[in-house]
């Protein structure tokens, strides 16, 4: 999968970018694979960091990077041919400070991309934020880093907003709060152009237990209620939280 993301990126219609592949501390070859792709391309540089997980290898991508825009990526996301192309002209076109797209969840059969829809609003980022956290099961903006472009002084002015790399669930919302809260104008992208693979065996997501999942929906409600959102985003993570409370009393855990 991750010759596939990597193949991904490399396809774009934008060209002028650079790909850092951090291996953290894998020991199924994904090292020696990330080392050989460098060796195939320029614009690919590659690092290895002791096992410490998804947040520690962003947060190093990031020290490591030299560009302008920053995109994260995971080993099992694949990106359309014109992402990085779309999204780039959207900050330019529209003075966004992020850009967005939508993506969809592949269940075990790679899918070709829809073709782009064109349509593209600019929200504030509370608007944003609830198009975020409002998807159905397979599609939507999510929170993910994957289908966004962000400023990179965005990212790192006046300090970094780095991945927590004490929280091995959530650490995406909360990440993608912190660079919201620094934005001014979000430019959403209706277009599908992010995929990823949910039945991976070691997804996070996937194995996650309903209680970490539960302390999750917790944490969005409580920091949508403090920072004063109202109507469906509160009612959408409330039904969230209700129904992983009766999963966690069905399972009598």
């Amino acid at each position: 999968m991750l010759e596939r993301c990597v193949n991904s990126v490399l396809a774009q219609s934008y060209t002028d970018f650079e790909i850092i592949l951090v291996d953290d501390g894998s020991t199924d070859g994904s090292q020696q694979l990330c080392f050989k792709l460098a060796l195939q391309d320029k614009r690919i540089r590659a690092a290895h960091i002791r096992h410490a997980g998804a947040s520690a290898a962003r947060n190093a991508g990031l020290v490591l990077s030299k560009g302008s825009y920053i995109c994260f990526l995971d080993s099992d996301d694949y990106i359309a041919q014109e992402m990085l192309e779309r999204l780039y002209s959207h900050i330019q076109n529209l003075n966004a400070d992020l850009a967005s797209c939508r993506f969809s969840i592949e269940e075990g059969i790679e899918q070709l991309f829809e073709p782009a829809s064109g349509e593209v609003n600019v929200l504030t980022p509370q608007e944003a934020f609830e198009k975020m956290l409002i998807n159905d099961n397979l599609c939507g903006y999510g929170v993910s880093p994957g289908t966004k472009l962000v400023r990179r002084s965005i990212l790192t002015d006046p300090y970094p907003i780095l991945f927590p790399e004490d929280v091995q669930f959530g650490e995406d919302t909360m990440w993608v709060t912190e660079v919201l809260s620094r934005a001014s104008r979000v430019a959403m992208d209706k277009s599908v152009m992010m995929r990823y693979t949910y039945n991976c065996s070691n997804s996070i997501c996937r194995n996650a237990s309903i209680s970490t999942r539960l302390r999750h929906a917790k944490w969005k409600l409580n920091y949508l209620r403090e920072h004063g959102y109202t109507g469906n985003v509160i009612d959408h993570i409330k039904a969230e939280e209700e129904f992983l409370i009766n999963q966690l009393l069905i399972s009598g855990i």
